[in-house]
């Protein structure tokens, strides 16, 4: 009779929770809560309220990096294995995936091993990526009010509160909490989008799916789950968190989502931010069973952002693509396009770039706004030249040119 032996013993003991969790979830992630949705074959199957529970008592600093693998993994629908192959040990060898799957479950903690050279390892690897990770286009570019979002995000935290931060659509929330996330990930920031009108068992599912849990569950034992996943080392980000208030009226379901989330943060006692549109504070005020929720608000913890992005937020992007402020003057800009049956055309415009910005940033929104910078700068490098006002207004008609079936 053939005895396993222990790394045996370990990948058969791996492999059967695999089994087990992937019977739980039918081995498949939808991607919505419609069972017409495409299906994803799960490849990393170890739940994140069981690397909560197996790293709740580690030191901050192991505990921070083994829960940050669990995240990248789960996000990159990496097998343990696969993982262990982007993580190198002192002598150059690399993490096999039964190391992996008995750090992340509490096993090498049980039996008296320490998990530090694993953290270290893993922080080698958050290193390698944070330097070689490709630039977005349109890169993060901090300002007063970005900077206003991330000291709120920082206080919740610390102090464990629950936070509103309200503002029209296209001023650029989401991306600064997404940004402060990516900064502040290091096993303690969770961000989750409400899904569209907000009810409780789609949260519940997006929440699962973030958390690596099972979906399927019956909702007690999904909650049960959810709220394992957090304490007070952990930062609850729920961004377009209005769509709640657009439920189907009278039904109370996304009353029901926000009143998850104020018990989430009762019971588990970690801070909460509640990112939204202004809808969001108009149906918290107004609906008789949000005042609970409403009052565990403190002074400072409600930022009403304005309704337009600032004077001084749009100068800083502009600095940040190599441009001085939007002057408030007129320029006259000659270019060459292609009309629709192919001719050469020649035209000259005379704009104002400050009229210009502020016309883009109120009716298109500040993504628009920094995707034509953007553009601008790209033509620039084109054409072996330095970014100019004259350049965006040249890009800009361009753009319309083409909308207008113009080359």
């Amino acid at each position: 009779m053939h005895t396993l032996s222990h790394p045996e013993a370990a990948a058969a003991e791996r492999q059967e929770l695999g089994l087990k969790l992937a019977t739980e979830s039918t081995a498949l992630e939808m991607v919505g809560p419609v069972s017409a949705a495409k299906a994803v074959t799960k490849r990393w199957t170890i739940p994140g309220d069981a690397v909560a529970k197996a790293t709740e008592f580690l030191p901050e600093f192991e505990r921070d990096q083994l829960r940050w693998a669990a995240r990248y993994a789960a996000g990159r629908n990496l097998t343990p294995d696969e993982l262990g192959e982007q993580l190198e040990k002192q002598g150059g060898e690399h993490y096999s995936g039964d190391s992996i799957y008995q750090a992340l479950t509490g096993r090498r903690a049980a039996q008296g091993a320490s998990s530090m050279p694993l953290a270290k390892a893993i922080s080698a690897l958050r290193k390698r990526i944070g330097e070689t990770e490709t630039s977005m286009a349109t890169r993060f570019i901090e300002t007063p009010m970005t900077r206003r979002i991330f000291k709120a995000c920082r206080r919740a935290y610390l102090k464990k509160l629950v936070t509103f931060i309200y503002g029209e659509s296209q001023t650029g929330k989401s991306t600064t909490v997404t940004e402060y996330a990516r900064l502040n990930n290091h096993g303690e920031t969770i961000v989750v989008r409400m899904p569209t009108r907000g009810a409780l068992s789609h949260l519940l599912w997006e929440m699962a799916r973030r958390l690596n849990i099972p979906s399927k569950l019956r909702e007690s034992e999904l909650r049960a789950r959810i709220f394992d996943c957090f304490d007070s080392s952990t930062l609850l980000i729920v961004d377009e968190a209005h769509q709640c208030m657009y439920s189907r009226s009278g039904s109370g379901a996304g009353e029901a989502a926000l009143e998850f989330i104020r018990e989430l943060h009762d019971r588990r006692k970690c801070g909460v931010v509640l990112v939204g549109t202004n809808v969001l504070k108009t149906g918290i005020l107004e609906s008789k069973l949000l005042g609970q929720l409403w009052r565990r608000r403190s002074p400072g913890s409600v930022i009403q952002l304005p309704d337009m992005v600032p004077v001084s937020d749009l100068a800083e992007f502009a600095m940040a693509f190599g441009l001085d402020p939007a002057p408030d003057r007129d320029l006259s800009v000659r270019y060459q396009s292609h009309g629709i049956n192919g001719e050469d055309l020649e035209s000259r415009v005379t704009m104002n770039p400050l009229k210009l910005q502020d016309d883009i940033v109120r009716r298109e929104g500040l993504g628009s706004w920094l995707k034509l910078l953007d553009d601008a700068k790209d033509m620039g490098a084109e054409k072996k030249k330095a970014v100019s006002w004259g350049i965006v207004i040249t890009q800009y008609c361009l753009a319309q040119a083409m909308e207008r079936g113009e080359a």
